[in-house]
């Protein structure tokens, strides 16, 4: 690939320049691909961790709306999901509803 880069370059840019530079530039365009490497990987990592705190998150407002359907205080709910109380109040769960059994006694 490398051989291929100078005969594309070469006749253009390099035909009468010094080794010096020559050297300079393919150094240059290794870090540039080296810190490119770098970026693509960093945003690769962010975008999958990004996707699973978002996940996880998911789970937890799960996990909140049905204690709040159990009747579990926001409190207790707070201190097991690790949400706050303001996203609590904001999940808009029905509180349970005392059934009436049909029992004969």
């Amino acid at each position: 690939q490398n051989n291929l880069l100078r005969a594309t370059v070469l006749p253009h840019d390099f035909a009468g320049e010094p080794k010096k530079e020559l050297i300079e530039y393919e150094d240059s365009l290794k870090n540039y691909r080296d810190w490119y490497s770098v970026l693509s990987t960093a945003i690769q990592k962010g975008i999958k961790k990004g996707i699973e705190e978002k996940g996880e998150k998911k789970k937890q407002l799960e996990i909140a709306r049905n204690m709040i359907s159990l009747g579990i205080s926001p409190d207790i709910i707070a201190k097991a999901t690790q949400l706050t109380l303001k996203e609590i109040a904001e999940l808009n769960v029905s509180p349970p509803v005392n059934k009436k059994r049909n029992s004969k006694i």
